[in-house]
């Protein structure tokens, strides 16, 4: 069975992969010779070189100036969240604790970014008299931009590290993050597509 090249771009990464297959009765020497082409290394070797691949690419989004001063202003807030005071007031108001990333591991700052979200109302509520949980408006429409960004990429890492994937998988994966990306069209997820298209070329 060959695989059609046109069925290694699906759009969803849950379509059965069956549907892009075919039935032919060329040798299996060219069969061989075309799977190789796609894939040239072993899929378990390739996947893992496609996750470490999308981490360097997310890294380096995350690295932009105006990404790295937003981000520390809420790594700001988020700390005093989690002093006494403020914990025990988040919890008096029924809302879930902040969460301190990992510096090292970009989806742990997606998870605070994202915790960080939820407690927006709360940070509105008390910036007036709190003022160290005050954020510009600027900088929480950059917070969303930002989580909007990595979720694609949070969701495909994931989906990368299955233990069953398979060629057509990986490829569907990879591309449906770039197609996610895409639309979010922040500066952030623009760095991240720029850096995967320029690392793929080394990855395919």
């Amino acid at each position: 069975n060959m695989l059609k090249m046109t069925d290694l771009m699906i759009s969803d990464p849950d379509q059965e992969i069956a549907e892009g297959l075919i039935v032919d009765n060329e040798p299996i020497e060219l069969e061989n010779e075309v799977i190789d082409a796609i894939c040239p290394e072993a899929i378990t070797s390739k996947v893992r070189c496609a996750a470490h691949t999308l981490n360097l690419a997310i890294e380096e989004g995350l690295k932009i100036q105006s990404i790295r001063g937003a981000l520390a202003r809420a790594r700001t807030v988020v700390k005093k969240l989690r002093t006494p005071i403020y914990a025990g007031l988040l919890k008096q108001e029924n809302k879930k604790q902040a969460i301190r990333d990992v510096e090292t591991r970009w989806s742990s700052v997606y998870d605070m970014l994202y915790r960080f979200l939820e407690l927006k109302d709360f940070c509105l509520k008390f910036q007036d008299t709190m003022n160290d949980l005050k954020l510009s408006l600027p900088d929480w429409d950059n917070i969303e931009k930002m989580v909007a960004s990595l979720e694609p990429a949070k969701i495909g890492l994931v989906s990368l590290q299955k233990s069953d994937i398979t060629i057509g998988d990986f490829f569907a994966i990879w591309w449906n993050i770039l197609s996610k990306l895409q639309k979010v069209d922040s500066s952030l997820s623009q760095a991240i597509v720029i850096s995967m298209d320029r690392r793929s070329k080394l990855l395919f």
